[in-house]
């Protein structure tokens, strides 16, 4: 169900993806631009999702009211929210580029395994989505 008032909140607020792309400092731009996810548009569609699922409490709406209610919070709270998560994700992003190029500095034929182990690892922790996949409620 959780996932349901996500999606219902995520249709029902205006989408704020062209604001916070023109408000990402030249740093973010510059990181977001090597994302799994194809396309900066779609790396930030993901932060907003997952900035919609930290507001979200755990206690789901059951009627109109509180979803509503809950809709309003959402509205007001989700571009701080974003950029909260945009920042966190910037990081993310910076480190997860730091390991692939030590990953591909190394040519030792001792290590070839144990790189190519590490480098699945890291495709199966930085994915397209991955930033709604993980996020964590309040």
């Amino acid at each position: 169900m959780r996932g349901g008032v996500i999606r219902l909140l995520a249709l029902r607020v205006p989408a704020p993806d062209r604001y916070v792309l023109e408000h990402l400092n030249n740093t973010e731009k510059l990181t977001f631009s090597q994302n799994p996810h194809g396309s900066v548009s779609a790396l930030i569609a993901d932060c907003v999702l997952a900035a919609i699922d930290k507001l979200t409490p755990a206690e789901l709406p059951w009627d109109k009211e509180a979803f509503d209610a809950l809709y309003e919070l959402v509205r007001a709270e989700l571009i701080d929210t974003v950029f909260t998560v945009t920042a966190v994700v910037e990081r993310i992003l910076g480190s997860t580029r730091r390991i692939e190029k030590q990953l591909k500095g190394s040519t030792s034929l001792a290590l070839i395994s144990a790189l190519n182990d590490m480098k699945s690892q890291l495709e199966q922790l930085v994915f397209p989505g991955f930033v709604a996949r993980t996020a964590t409620p309040n």
